[in-house]
């Protein structure tokens, strides 16, 4: 398992690599439970996006 570090800007500047199996099952829980909780994608995009615009592009 892999925990990447950013910077202030968003700017990926590295990353841990984890080995131990009891951390990634750990961490590999926390997410279940969390994707277990998640709204449905379909819901989401009829309620957030569909129906809107793409946001403004500047070519500069």
């Amino acid at each position: 398992m892999y925990e990447v570090r950013y910077d202030e800007s968003g700017t990926p500047v590295g990353a841990d690599k984890f080995v131990d199996p009891a951390v990634v099952e750990d961490c590999r829980a926390q997410v279940t439970a969390l994707l277990d909780k998640a709204e449905p994608f379909d819901s989401f995009f009829a309620r957030e996006v569909d129906g809107t615009r793409p946001p403004a592009f500047d070519a500069q």
